[in-house]
C-alpha cells in the first residue's frame, strides 16, 4: 500500500510492536516510523523530497499499483 509519510505515521507497525513484545518492554506507540525506518522505501517521484511523496514498507513488499 502506497502511503504518504503522514499517513504512515498513523499506521501501526506489527514488526515494531513484536520487537517490544519479545523484549518485555512497554510500548506506548506502535506507529510506523516512516522514513526513519530502514525498510521504508520512497516512490520514484520528482518534486520536493518528503513533501507529498508516497512510499511503502519495504518489508511488506512493493505494491503493484503506482501511487
Amino acid at each position: 500500500m502506497w502511503l504518504t509519510e503522514e499517513q504512515a505515521l498513523r499506521t501501526a507497525c506489527p514488526i515494531f510492536a513484536l520487537a517490544f513484545f519479545l523484549t518485555d518492554n512497554k510500548l506506548d506507540d506502535d506507529a510506523c516510523q516512516g522514513s526513519r525506518c530502514a525498510w521504508w522505501r520512497w516512490a520514484a517521484q520528482p518534486g520536493i523530497p518528503g513533501v507529498g511523496r508516497h512510499g511503502y514498507c519495504g518489508h511488506a513488499g512493493k505494491p503493484e499499483t503506482p501511487p
